[in-house]
């Protein structure tokens, strides 16, 4: 079929879209000519396209598109002609505002806005512009505070109405009180909150508010670009993975938790330490000692109940013991009984484990030479053994 018949069998309202005729009622029917036969449009993404495709002019659009972007062929990185269409739409109307609103941004002088970079055909500002949206500003501006005022007041201060954001990556609290060059305070500084309702809370109370004769002002912290926008100064944005890690430590923070009973005890409860057990020198001079030490204290600890792991910081220079007991009321026992008394001719201190510290402590050469010349000697009088020495633990077990 030629083109001049193909032209008359087409409908009258009909336009050349994406390389194919379509036709719109201007209500529910959309239509498209496929191998010479009209076909009913279902997806709605079409529909919408050609609906915003509806009402601008083919010659118009195919002059601006080969304008900005040159024929298809010539396009280095492809821009959809659905996308270029949006941009289109969103130009023309830019350029039919009427003059009123220019009027008044005249007026009322340059805005950081009217910096921005345009957007690109596919809906995406220039690498390095982020978009701000400030209903979700959770950061506040305090200024005329008192220069005596400290960081840590300041902290005291502005936590009152919330909890404060942390950085994903120091882990540092988003708080700030800016200063000088010679590192005074200026008399301002910021803090920003998870919740944006924290900030409502700030601006009601803490604005006004008298500190040390001085009225604190308080309002939402305002973000412009100061000079030209360096990407190389840009801070490391998290990846997906540590992203939904941070979101999901910040929600945790507002989830309600039970009381913890009133007999509660922490799992590092669970293991006593034993301080001053032996010396360094001791188990330089003989390496043998270190398994003694074990059995005579498993041996001890077994009074006041099962111990399942007896562990030997042969390096630590308090000569540390740890045994792991199966409740409390074993360890709680071993503690009373055991703290102060005299164990190997050497009067221990004997605590609970906090759960934080580490024992184990790395020799250095010399300490290591002496003891592998303690060893050799003491595996050349014929006292090998097949026991484990566990004191490469670097903390108790929970």
């Amino acid at each position: 079929m030629s083109e001049q018949e193909q032209q008359q069998q087409l409908p009258p309202n009909v336009k050349l879209f994406m390389g194919r005729y379509v036709t719109w009622n201007g209500g529910e029917k959309f239509m498209e000519y496929v191998d010479n036969v009209w076909t009913d449009i279902g997806d709605e993404r079409q529909k919408k396209s050609i609906m915003s495709f509806w009402s601008i002019n083919n010659d118009d659009f195919n002059t601006y598109y080969q304008s900005n972007y040159g024929t298809e062929d010539q396009v280095e990185e492809k821009v959809t002609k659905v996308a270029a269409v949006i941009q289109y739409i969103d130009e023309k109307k830019a350029a039919e505002l009427p003059d009123q609103v220019n009027e008044e941004n005249d007026k009322a002088g340059p805005s950081h806005t009217a910096n921005k970079p345009k957007k690109t055909a596919n809906g995406k500002r220039p690498k390095g512009w982020i978009e701000f949206d400030e209903e979700k500003n959770t950061t506040i501006y305090v200024s005329n505070i008192p220069l005596s005022l400290t960081d840590e007041d300041f902290l005291k201060l502005v936590q009152t109405y919330g909890i404060i954001q942390k950085d994903p990556i120091s882990h540092n609290l988003k708080v700030k009180l800016y200063r000088n060059e010679d590192g005074s305070l200026k008399g301002d500084g910021v803090c920003r909150y998870i919740k944006r309702e924290s900030l409502i809370m700030a601006l009601q109370y803490l604005d006004g508010l008298k500190v040390e004769d001085n009225e604190l002002k308080v309002e939402e912290a305002k973000y412009q670009i100061k000079g030209e926008y360096d990407v190389t100064k840009k801070k490391r944005s998290l990846n997906a993975q540590e992203r939904k890690k941070f979101l999901l430590t910040q929600d945790n923070q507002f989830k309600w938790k039970p009381d913890l009973p009133i007999n509660y005890r922490p799992k590092s409860d669970l293991n006593v330490i034993l301080k001053n057990v032996f010396s360094l020198e001791e188990i330089i001079n003989d390496a043998s000692l270190i398994f003694d030490i074990k059995e005579q204290l498993r041996t001890i600890f077994q009074i006041y109940g099962p111990v399942g792991k007896v562990v030997v910081y042969e390096n630590h220079p308090e000569g540390v013991v740890c045994g792991k007991f199966s409740n409390t009321d074993q360890s709680d026992q071993a503690v009373k009984h055991l703290n102060g008394t005299l164990i190997r001719g050497r009067v221990v201190s004997a605590d609970y484990w906090d759960g934080k510290t580490k024992y184990n402590v790395e020799e250095d050469e010399e300490q290591a030479k002496a003891r592998m010349q303690a060893w050799d000697k003491h595996l050349a009088e014929g006292n090998d053994t097949d026991d484990e020495i566990d004191s490469k633990e670097t903390t108790p077990e929970l």
